[in-house]
């Protein structure tokens, strides 16, 4: 068995597709849904590049859910620190699906896009996380 078996660490960097979507639950926890575009490119047989997207779903959670709540809207440019997970469910006709999506551990708001939001609010950067009681990692 190698030491890589268990291991399950995602990162990509992209824009937000749409606002991210908060989902309130009665014991206080609540999550946020976000979807990431991811561009990437490679060389073509021709050797010229050719460009693609890639789509992601993240699911982030309380306190750093609130954040992306109130704080980043379609556009945003983040860059997302978690793990792949998978859901299973099955349809009312039976059938069995199932869907990958990332787990949110960090989503670090890059620096020019919190700025332009607490501008707005009229908030320092330092008065958001005090008040959510989080660290909002900017990249520079």
């Amino acid at each position: 068995m190698s030491r890589f078996d268990d291991l399950n660490f995602i990162v990509i960097e992209g824009r937000l597709t749409k606002n991210p979507i908060l989902r309130d639950f009665k014991n206080n926890n609540c999550v946020s849904t976000l979807n990431i575009a991811v561009n990437s490119s490679y060389k073509g047989k021709d050797a010229s590049y050719v460009q693609e997207v890639g789509f992601f779903d993240v699911e982030v959670w309380n306190n750093a859910a609130r954040a992306c709540n109130q704080y980043l809207t379609k556009g945003c440019k983040i860059r997302v620190k978690g793990s792949l997970k998978l859901k299973k469910w099955e349809n009312q006709d039976g059938s069995k699906k199932s869907k990958a999506y990332i787990k949110a551990e960090n989503v670090e708001f890059f620096s020019n896009e919190v700025k332009n939001q607490s501008d707005e609010k009229g908030e320092t950067k330092g008065e958001i996380e005090a008040s959510l009681g989080i660290n909002l990692s900017p990249v520079f």
